[in-house]
């Protein structure tokens, strides 16, 4: 098994892919404390199944990362429309307490 993930990291990439990596990883990285507080923890998820993923499963099984498709690509998707010009608003502040943010989103919503 490890033998696979060595392969892996060890091959020569192709510039694309490369390429392709970098901007996906600075579009999921541009302005990134500004984005909506549950897909910014969501996404944090990324990190604890990529190590397991290195040491007990594959890096390019697919099927492990299903938890965080939706966070990382909407954050994603949030850069691209930010860069085109779009604004997104979002009901709860940003830069407040999780608790404060429950209570935003619940006051908002009554």
């Amino acid at each position: 098994m490890f033998d696979h993930n060595l392969g892996l990291l060890t091959r020569p990439w192709s510039i694309s892919t490369l390429v392709t990596w970098a901007l996906l990883a600075a579009l999921f990285a541009y302005r990134f404390y500004e984005k909506p507080w549950l897909l910014r923890v969501g996404s944090g998820m990324i990190v604890p199944l990529l190590l397991a993923s290195l040491f007990v499963g594959y890096l390019d099984e697919l099927l492990g990362y299903y938890e965080v498709y939706v966070p990382v690509l909407t954050l994603i998707a949030y850069s691209v429309c930010v860069l085109m010009g779009y604004q997104i608003e979002t009901i709860a502040p940003i830069n407040v307490s999780s608790i404060e943010r429950i209570h935003a989103t619940t006051d908002a919503n009554l």
